[in-house]
């Protein structure tokens, strides 16, 4: 092989490694945020409290394959107001790692369930 050639297959694979890692993140991110909807909607239909939607997300998250890190800061609006949409917020950061090099990512997700129409 021809030193052009390596680089070429170097860097391809470089570049192959960051895309997954950062499509990892994004995976996950697309699958708290379908949790999150779930649960907005579930508890808008049993008027369930912050903390309990809150420890159902948790819940949900531990059953499956998305991952939330500990750190995570939720805040809620509409809870036990049937005329209003019921919004969950969640802010979190999610490090990836590039083996030579971690970047921070700050993620927020919002999570709508609307309200119904009369």
């Amino acid at each position: 092989m021809t030193p052009k050639r390596i680089a070429t297959v170097a860097l391809i694979g470089v570049l192959l490694f960051v895309g997954i890692k950062y499509s990892l993140v994004y995976v996950n991110f697309l699958q708290l945020k379908s949790i999150m909807s779930d649960e907005a909607l579930d508890a808008r239909r049993t008027d369930a409290t912050e903390a309990e939607i809150e420890q159902l997300i948790y819940q949900r998250v531990d059953d499956g394959s998305a991952f939330l890190p500990d750190e995570v800061e939720f805040e809620f609006e509409g809870v036990g107001k049937p005329e209003d949409d019921l919004v969950v917020f969640a802010d979190y950061e999610q490090t990836v790692d590039l083996i030579v090099y971690k970047h921070v990512m700050k993620m927020s997700i919002t999570a709508v369930a609307e309200a119904p129409l009369d």
